[in-house]
């Protein structure tokens, strides 16, 4: 990185190849060079698993793979009884994991593992799903693009990104609900869950893919209760949106009875 004046201060200037970022803040320059040799290092890792595996690169422009997410605060461990502070992600990722790593190990752990993150209340069973968990925290990745510089939290992810740019003729896999075409058998399972409604109503045959589905039809087809009411006349509607519109249409008809009857009255 370079310093260079700019309007009476200094600005820093990242000399990674097709980067530029610049700022005039001393640590957040220091944070983002540590971060290219984290991203370099994952981005080597996806490389590898694309050379292991039989799924062709990523085709996307590679203009862009040494942009970075902008880094403006520090890396903070809010692990209990924590208060860590550092300015390099990796080494960030690496005092967290010896946090998780201080649990009972063990197939199934008694009781469970506390995630000790702060506000969090998550509870693994074992010291390794506690692992995967804390990168929800940290925001960890584990593999990137060696093309495009996507992130990935998991090599399933990367895969899957890289399959997503298959050209249509060549996806062999068809959804049979809406003939979409999917480069890889599980991606079309994910894909067809959408279509099944696992949530059944209690009043009638309809069936839901989501509660939330589920309760909205319930409360516009089963529920009298309409607490909802039009100043105007009788409507009433489990909706307020619902009212004001009705009173809307309300107001432009007595309006435009009223100018009728006055427009009457004038011809006589």
């Amino acid at each position: 990185m370079t310093g260079r004046p700019l309007f009476d201060s200094e600005v820093y200037v990242c000399q990674w190849r097709g980067c530029g970022f610049e700022t005039d803040d001393s640590k957040e320059v220091v944070r983002h060079v540590n971060f290219h040799s984290y991203h370099t290092k994952i981005k080597s890792i996806g490389a590898t698993v694309l050379r292991q595996s039989n799924v062709p690169p990523c085709q996307m422009d590679s203009e862009g793979k040494n942009l970075l997410p902008d880094l403006p605060e520090p890396f903070e461990c809010c692990w209990e009884d924590c208060d860590k502070v550092v300015n390099n992600s990796q080494k960030f990722f690496f005092h967290v994991h010896t946090h998780v790593m201080a649990n009972p190990r063990g197939r199934h752990v008694k009781g469970g593992i506390d995630c000790e993150w702060r506000g969090c209340k998550y509870v693994a069973r074992t010291v390794y799903k506690l692992s995967d968990h804390i990168r929800t925290h940290t925001h960890e990745k584990q593999i990137g693009c060696p093309n495009c510089g996507s992130l990935f939290a998991s090599k399933t992810k990367f895969l899957d990104h890289c399959r997503s740019q298959i050209p249509l003729e060549l996806q062999g896999y068809q959804c049979s609900h809406c003939s979409k075409f999917y480069p890889s058998e599980r991606l079309l399972r994910d894909h067809m869950r959408h279509h099944i409604n696992h949530y059944k109503c209690s009043f009638c045959d309809m069936t839901c893919p989501r509660p939330s589905s589920l309760t909205l039809h319930i409360r516009y087809r089963h529920l009298d209760s309409k607490p909802f009411n039009c100043q105007f006349c009788h409507y009433a509607s489990l909706k307020k949106v619902s009212v004001v519109q009705m009173r809307t249409v309300v107001l432009h008809l007595v309006t435009t009875a009223l100018r009728r009857h006055f427009r009457n009255r004038l011809d006589y």
